[in-house]
């Protein structure tokens, strides 16, 4: 055994109710991955953005060219949803600069 599975084993202690809570949130996983079984990723995320957790989400954001996309189906249906995005400082500048191209686009989409 390493490291990580004593750590692993002893978390739940740490936090009390958290195995509760982890049961929990696994059985709504589950009810909602069998409630929206056939849709496809951006009817599943309407429906996740404007049914189930209408208000309490935000979206974290590399600004890599993958994340365009996601950001741009959110944008389509939620221009209010707030995206994280953590500059550690070690970002290149054209991360940066993409970054800032992406969210001068989505704020003058808003207006």
């Amino acid at each position: 055994m390493n490291e990580l599975d004593d750590t692993d084993r002893e978390w739940p202690n740490a936090f009390p109710g958290a195995d509760e809570w982890h049961g929990q949130d696994a059985d709504k996983a589950v009810a909602l991955a069998a409630r929206y079984a056939e849709l496809d990723g951006s009817e599943l995320l309407r429906a996740l953005i404007t049914r189930e957790f209408f208000g309490r989400l935000a979206v974290v954001s590399s600004f890599g060219s993958e994340s365009a996309a996601i950001l741009a189906m959110v944008a389509d249906i939620d221009r209010s949803i707030p995206v994280l995005f953590l500059d550690t400082g070690k970002l290149f500048g054209e991360t940066l600069r993409y970054r800032d191209r992406l969210a001068a686009g989505f704020i003058a989409a808003r207006r």
